[in-house]
């Protein structure tokens, strides 16, 4: 188990449903507003009307989605599901890998991770004698620590939402 699974930030599913391979692909394809799924589509989507509720790619075998944003979405990084379906007897096998943390979010963290050591560091040059207010350093950890940890939960409960919306979808397409 990764360090993204301990921290429930990547999920996996496995559903075995009934169906043929074609007609589920056919059906789940007419699901998804077909785009491409990177950061720029991501920041024009809200403006875009379509009736489909997630967007992505659907192959012969394979398939990526996300769920579309809307106006007043505050997610910070939407889940992206990636999966594959396989052909088993008169089963169609689906395996999906849903993750919310995305390359982005290092750019993130890593200027939280510079803001701190920064901050340590300007605090040991300065010439103070070491007589900083405590209340100094509880108001900067607690601020740290609400950028750590709100986008830290919003990721976790997009992760958690997209693996249910999707289990919803692909039943309701084989049903």
């Amino acid at each position: 188990m990764g360090f993204l699974e301990t921290l429930k930030l990547k999920q996996h599913l496995h559903i075995k449903l009934p169906g043929e391979v074609k007609e589920f692909s056919q059906k789940l394809r007419s699901q998804v507003d077909p785009r491409k799924v990177d950061i720029i589509s991501e920041s024009l989507e809200v403006y875009e009307s379509s009736d489909k509720e997630f967007a992505g790619s659907v192959g012969a075998d394979n398939f990526i989605l996300k769920k579309r944003r809307k106006l007043f979405d505050i997610s910070l990084s939407p889940a992206l599901a990636s999966g594959t379906f396989v052909q088993e007897d008169r089963h169609i096998k689906i395996e999906a890998s849903i993750t919310s943390f995305r390359s982005r979010m290092y750019i993130l963290y890593g200027a939280l991770l510079f803001l701190i050591l920064s901050f340590f560091y300007l605090d040991l040059m300065t010439d103070d004698g070491g007589t900083q207010a405590p209340v100094i350093y509880i108001s900067v950890f607690t601020s740290w620590g609400l950028l750590v940890l709100v986008p830290y939960f919003l990721m976790r409960r997009n992760t958690n939402r997209l693996k249910k919306n999707l289990a919803l979808l692909l039943h309701e397409i084989t049903a």
